[in-house]
């Protein structure tokens, strides 16, 4: 199932999309392409993804991780990237179809986190403007691969996902 990602308002005190404010989640000098660049892969980024996005707010926090799996053939068009939302693995609800993710040094989380592989949509313009300053990292190749494994088991071989890259 997809679920649409909430798309924000402007900030009405300042006129800015809430997405230009920058702040604690500049890149980090996380090394690797920019979005632009030929070559450039969504699979696996990390991205503190405001929370507005994911539908709601939530007093004390402004974000929650969100694991980018770019486009998936024939369910969007070219205005959209697909996500899942990630939360603390500690506490949270289990599911059948979740992905743990454990800090290290190129993910960039602080604890461990649990995705739900519930593709949301993305505006990829959004996307773009997130990797720009609140990019965290990327998953290293064994949850890459980890990743792949389960998009092919849950979504099937015509996603075209099946492999990492």
């Amino acid at each position: 199932m997809l679920v649409d990602m909430v798309r924000p308002r402007h900030d009405s005190k300042h006129g800015v999309p809430p997405s230009s404010e920058g702040g604690k989640h500049r890149s980090r000098g996380v090394p690797g392409l920019s979005p632009d660049e030929p070559g450039f892969c969504w699979f696996g980024v990390l991205l503190a993804v405001p929370d507005k996005y994911w539908g709601f707010r939530a007093l004390g926090r402004s974000d929650h991780p969100g694991l980018m799996i770019g486009e998936i053939g024939g369910a969007g068009d070219s205005r959209h990237l697909f996500a899942f939302k990630g939360t603390h693995a500690e506490g949270a609800m289990r599911f059948y179809n979740q992905l743990l993710v454990a800090p290290d040094a190129e993910n960039g989380l602080t604890k461990e986190t649990v995705f739900l592989l519930e593709p949301r949509r993305l505006p990829r313009r959004a996307a773009l403007l997130m990797h720009a300053d609140r990019r965290m990292g990327r998953l290293c190749a064994e949850d890459e691969s980890r990743l792949a494994s389960e998009l092919l088991r849950i979504l099937g071989p015509d996603t075209g996902l099946g492999e990492a890259p």
